[in-house]
């Protein structure tokens, strides 16, 4: 008998959704109806003529910049997800907004507890903080305009010193080391900054629909004001009242009733019922082709990957990269004094860096927790008529005894490991395995370069099916932290571009090379720093190492 009760208990929620649109649906037809059907048809059609591509184009880039904020406030909040399926989330969220105060969106929150386990009620706050900023941003900009056009200065004070005032009564009393982040002056700025520029670009578009009969900071106002007495009336998507408020508010401006309608129909069309088509669409490709509301994969995301790897890097940016990577590892290694070294390639992925070193005459043996990319270097690999030794593999548990080699390489797979601690306990293994005075040569990408950072966690892994955009960055200068092994240097290099194109990549070759011996060197894309173990300083040492081995050997 419960889940009927419950069931039916939601009976009055929808009908009053159902009523509220059928309201706003014949406000709009008696609008229409008030100045003619044939007169609005004669002007719809030239005016999406014009206002088409502009519209869905500021559109668009609202969209994507709030996608940013939500993708940003996850990665604040530590909630990891590939970015690609972020988005389809975020956009299947548009479905909702035609909700009040787009609250349906809280479906997001529901998306990711199903599919990570994220816990509904931290993911269901990071919404409700998505409306704070919303209405924070179209405030801002009300203020703004208000006092440019009509010089309420006092207004736009009032409202501006109210909303920073919030902000720091609620940081005073916040605890949740979570919500602390949120709070922390840089997120906040970058929402700010987002939700600015997001709703300015929304503006526009009724700025693109207006035929010129608006200046910006008039579109901008209308539009911010119409949309806040429409989330204020709490109807869906502001059905009735929202588009009422801005044709009352264009009739003021000067435009002819007939124009008013037109403009804010193809308006409405453009955006709000643009949005929850794509909508529609992002939540059917969800459900239809990742599985939505089904049990996520456990497939490794670089065995999903494995046959399309190798064409994800241009082969002349993938060949020079190849020499620069290795060829200080060899230069090192050739001014030791050891004979016969072994080493071992972690996370060897298709095997580039392994068919290089066993051609150089090294005896190498090749580590991968993706079955896939081991099967792909394994061919690779014969077909060059070498013998390599591979196994699968996870850094947090290494399958080889302590002091078996003496060097490993890791070549742009730490920031695969999602944890800090994941991370240091791979530090660990590879100095468990490692003899005394052993080398580990850590390959990285570099985000120092804050530009860079953005383009490597949300715009990369969009283009490109190598990251995911939930990748745990290692700075260079944390690694002195590492306490399992010695720091001794770190070299910066490569400035260019992957998407480089060949034809210009010579010609800047030159300037990559001096940026590399400047002062900007820490600015580079990639870096590497050189690791030694040391010598055990006591027989307890010895033994602490000792029980710390594993059971098989490298062949």
């Amino acid at each position: 008998m419960q889940p009927a009760d419950n069931k039916s208990a939601t009976y009055p929620q929808q009908i009053a959704l159902f009523v509220t649109l059928a309201l706003g649906f014949v406000v709009t037809i008696l609008w229409i109806t008030n100045v003619g059907l044939q007169a609005v048809e004669s002007e719809i059609v030239p005016l999406l003529a014009k206002a088409a591509l502009p519209t869905l184009s500021f559109t668009a880039l609202a969209i994507f910049l709030r996608f940013l904020r939500w993708h940003y406030l996850l990665r604040v909040w530590r909630i990891k997800i590939p970015i690609r399926e972020s988005l389809i989330i975020f956009l299947s969220g548009l479905v909702m907004i035609v909700t009040p105060l787009y609250i349906g969106e809280i479906t997001k929150a529901f998306l990711l507890k199903d599919r990570y386990g994220a816990r509904l009620r931290e993911t269901s706050a990071l919404v409700v903080f998505e409306r704070l900023w919303d209405v924070t941003a179209v405030l801002f900009l009300l203020a703004l305009t208000s006092s440019v056009t009509s010089q309420q200065l006092a207004f736009s004070v009032v409202i501006i010193t109210s909303l920073v005032g919030a902000i720091l009564i609620i940081r005073r009393y916040v605890t949740s080391p979570a919500l602390i982040r949120l709070f922390h002056p840089s997120p906040l700025l970058i929402c700010f900054l987002l939700s600015l520029a997001s709703w300015t670009f929304a503006s526009a578009t009724l700025y693109a629909v207006a035929e010129s009969n608006l200046n910006l900071i008039q579109s901008i106002q209308l539009y911010s004001s119409s949309t806040l007495l429409g989330a204020l009336s709490l109807v869906p998507a502001g059905l009735g009242v929202t588009g009422s408020s801005l044709i009352y508010q264009l009739q003021e401006a000067g435009l002819p009733t007939q124009k008013a309608v037109t403009a804010v129909i193809v308006l409405r069309s453009l955006t709000v019922w643009a949005s929850v088509i794509v909508g529609s669409l992002s939540l059917y490709y969800g459900v239809r082709y990742w599985g939505w509301f089904r049990k996520l994969s456990s497939i490794n995301h670089f065995d999903d990957i494995a046959d399309e790897y190798e064409e994800t890097i241009p082969h002349h940016i993938r060949a020079r990269l190849l020499d620069r990577k290795l060829a200080p590892i060899i230069h090192e290694l050739r001014n030791t004094d050891r004979a016969a070294m072994i080493g071992l390639d972690l996370g060897s992925g298709q095997g580039w860096y392994l068919q290089k070193m066993l051609g150089e005459g090294f005896k190498m043996v090749g580590a991968d927790a993706a079955w896939g990319q081991l099967a792909a270097a394994s061919r690779s690999i014969r077909a060059n008529h070498l013998a390599p030794i591979m196994t699968v593999s996870n850094a947090l548990s290494l399958p080889f005894a302590s002091e078996s080699y003496d060097f490993v390489y890791c070549i742009n797979v730490m920031h695969h490991i999602e944890d800090r601690n994941d991370q240091s306990q791979a530090f660990d293994e590879i100095a468990r395995i490692l003899k005394p005075r052993g080398y580990f040569f850590l390959h990285e990408i570099n985000v120092t370069n804050p530009l860079f950072r953005i383009y490597m966690g949300y715009v990369f892994p969009l283009i490109k099916i190598i990251d995911t955009g939930a990748e745990e960055w290692l700075l260079p200068h944390e690694l002195a932290d590492v306490k399992s092994l010695s720091l001794r240097e770190t070299h910066y290099f490569t400035f260019l571009p992957d998407f480089t194109p060949k034809v210009i990549y010579k010609f800047l070759i030159g300037l990559e090379s001096w940026l590399e011996q400047s002062s900007w060197r820490i600015y580079s894309a990639h870096y590497m720093s050189v690791f030694n173990k040391p010598h055990l300083n006591s027989p307890a040492d010895a033994a602490t190492q000792r029980s710390l081995a594993q059971p098989t050997a490298p062949a």
